[in-house]
């Protein structure tokens, strides 16, 4: 099916910034810049607010490549979200130009706002055209088509029934989601969108919740694809939302009762099980072998083999789950790995329950379903990392370093045992970001993480816990030892070196604060307080230096 789309650009805005070392000011301001945010030129000009201070917050990674030092290649385009004056969001497309004087450390930067207006469909062949308007009057799902500025080009009369001020899905044409939804959805929707383009995915998708007409919330299965022009570069997008609403309560009901699981299952027909108990023989329906990478063809099981791929560190539990279900009456429960025809785990979760007993109550027959929990096993795991390692480090984050810290220093108080801690400042950090850019700065931080993981000690915790600051707590380390190690590490750091494509390899260097714990009164920001006075200390007498605080 042809089709061809037609696009009105109107340049909006420009903007011109000067970012001399870390301080941006915006100094001219060209075209109706308040009718685009609310704000006048002489607001930006003067900064109240800041340019820089409107950007949506899941923008602001947008806002801070475009107000650094990295260099920029060329005029490039991006699409980002502005919060209006009046605390709408607008959504523009941006072409940008950097131009870096690096003797005076400034980066001169303009930025040139469009609002893109989408017509819609203007050449189609008419039968496709009614086909495509019967497609959008009748279907259950809701369907519809974005340009790269995220508006409309064409959606689904069930669209619009989820969508509010508009009638018809024509209505829908040239607006974007912040129009026609609550921002905190349209946020949500956004994001994804974001990823589509942004990282040039073929394809994104989500469970994401919409509000009925009703203000009740439901939830769909959005999957948004790529559209490419003949250059194969992405113009646009098609989207598919399948409304998972009672696939959703069924999940919830899941976890509030493991018998309505298994009938939910069985009823559903996925990957339920049937097992002789007297021979070990098992019938399982086509979604088992699948789960598992086999045909229903090539798969045959029996509780020996079933037994034989559980995951070595689960099969204990899971056979003392087994245990508990032939004695009893009630569904058991348990969650394990199971091996796959090419070697690799999945996370499966099992509910099991007798119903057929022998004469002297021995367990005959049972049943249960088997469901696929791998992809919710690898969301909590990211969780987890999240709520505890730094993403770039891989160590701990602050709040995770502090967390162990105090059990460890509360340890060492209660046993009187020795403990010391450095605080671990990288040299002229921001140097080194302003004349290589923030990615090699990433890199110097990966390094300085690595170094200290294998030059200490498995026991030892490492944290950052400010930009280029880290923390490090050694137990049972006496005051003399941990200035040996502070000034083995700080060695380390200074003969290492970072890579560069182009050009001499980047070393840095690293001044450290060395403290211990000195009474029974000590606690952490007095331990903390203590090593960074000794930090500072180093970084005035020269950096690259080990300070030991005083007791």
């Amino acid at each position: 099916m042809a089709m061809q789309t037609q696009e009105q650009n109107t340049m909006l805005a420009q903007l011109a910034f000067s970012l001399v070392q870390d301080t941006l000011s915006c100094k001219t301001v060209e075209g109706d810049i308040e009718l685009l945010t609310g704000y006048s030129a002489q607001d930006f000009i003067s900064s109240t607010p800041s340019f820089g201070d409107i950007f949506h917050a899941d923008d602001i990674d947008l806002r801070d490549m475009l107000f650094s030092h990295a260099p920029g290649n060329g005029a490039l385009l991006l699409n980002l979200r502005l919060v209006k004056k009046d605390g709408q969001i607008a959504i523009l497309s941006a072409r940008y130009r950097k131009e870096s004087d690096f003797g005076e450390l400034t980066t001169h930067i303009s930025i040139s706002l469009n609002k893109s207006s989408a017509q819609g469909v203007s050449l189609i062949e008419a039968r496709a055209l009614a086909n495509l308007t019967a497609m959008f009057e009748n279907t259950d799902d809701y369907i519809y088509f974005k340009d790269k500025a995220h508006a409309f080009t064409g959606a689904s009369q069930t669209l619009v029934n989820i969508t509010h001020g508009v009638e018809t899905w024509q209505d829908l044409i040239g607006k974007t989601d912040y129009e026609v939804f609550p921002a905190e959805y349209a946020d949500i929707y956004y994001s994804l969108e974001k990823k589509l383009f942004n990282q040039c995915m073929p394809m994104a998708r989500e469970i994401q919740p919409v509000l009925d007409h009703n203000g009740k919330t439901r939830w769909v299965d959005n999957r948004k694809y790529a559209i490419y022009d003949k250059s194969g570069d992405a113009v646009g997008l098609f989207g598919i939302a399948r409304d998972v609403t009672e696939i959703k309560l069924t999940e919830a009901a899941l976890r509030k009762s493991e018998e309505r699981t298994r009938l939910a299952m069985i009823a559903a027909n996925q990957a339920w099980f049937d097992l002789e108990v007297a021979t070990g023989e098992v019938e399982v329906s086509d979604e088992y072998p699948k789960m598992l990478g086999y045909t229903p063809q090539e798969f045959h099981t029996n509780l020996k083999e079933w037994q034989a791929n559980l995951h070595p560190d689960d099969a204990a539990e899971v056979m003392a789950a087994l245990q508990r279900c032939m004695q009893g009456s009630e569904p058991v429960s348990t969650e394990y790995r199971r091996q796959t025809k090419e070697g690799g785990w999945i996370w499966l979760y099992a509910v099991a329950k007798v119903i057929d007993w022998g004469a002297n109550h021995e367990p005959l027959r049972m049943i249960g379903i088997h469901m696929d929990i791998s992809e919710r096993k690898k969301l909590e795991e990211e969780l987890r990392q999240k709520a505890y390692v730094d993403y770039l480090t891989e160590v701990n984050n602050r709040g995770h370093f502090m967390e162990l810290a105090e059990k460890e220093l509360a340890r060492s108080l209660r046993y009187e045992k020795p403990l010391a801690i450095f605080m671990i400042d990288i040299d002229w950090f921001k140097r080194i970001n302003d004349s290589h850019g923030h990615k090699l700065g990433d890199a110097v931080l990966k390094r300085m993480a690595g170094i200290c993981r294998t030059t200490l000690r498995e026991v030892d915790i490492i944290g950052r816990i400010g930009g280029e600051e880290f923390a490090i707590l050694l137990p049972e380390t006496e005051i003399q030892e941990a200035t040996e190690v502070a000034e083995r590490l700080r060695s380390a750091i200074a003969a290492a070196d970072v890579p560069l494509k182009d050009g001499l390899p980047v070393k840095f260097t690293v001044s450290i604060g060395v403290a211990s714990v000195a009474s029974q009164d000590d606690n952490m920001d007095v331990l903390l307080n203590r090593a960074d006075d000794a930090l500072y200390q180093a970084k005035e007498s020269g950096r690259n230096k080990v300070c030991v605080a005083a007791r």
